[in-house]
């Protein structure tokens, strides 16, 4: 389920995480049947959490963002910190 909260982003991805998640689903009503109930009440919440808490997909950057060179570190071709957008922090990771 966290998967297709924070990670699937195409199509594809979320179908075969719902997909996993119904065979996980119907494994655990096989195995336990009398715990139906709980199971199906479990995912009806998980499920509402996830359409409430949907996440944005991009954001739109209309300002450069700031970087202090204290703020940033840089190793093996990889840079990574923590920068500012008007008045918020923004973390930054590149690699080359």
């Amino acid at each position: 389920m966290t998967f297709i909260v924070l990670q699937a982003t195409s199509f594809a991805q979320v179908f075969v995480a719902v997909l996993f998640l119904i065979i996980f689903c119907s494994l655990l009503i096989y195995k336990f049947p009398q715990y139906w109930h709980l199971i199906a009440i479990f995912l009806g919440v998980v499920i509402t959490l996830c359409f409430i808490n949907q996440r944005i997909n991009e954001l739109k950057i209309g300002e450069p963002i700031r970087i202090y060179s204290d703020q940033v570190k840089v190793s093996d071709n990889f840079f990574y910190g923590e920068g500012k957008l008007e008045k918020n922090k923004v973390l930054i990771e590149t690699v080359k």
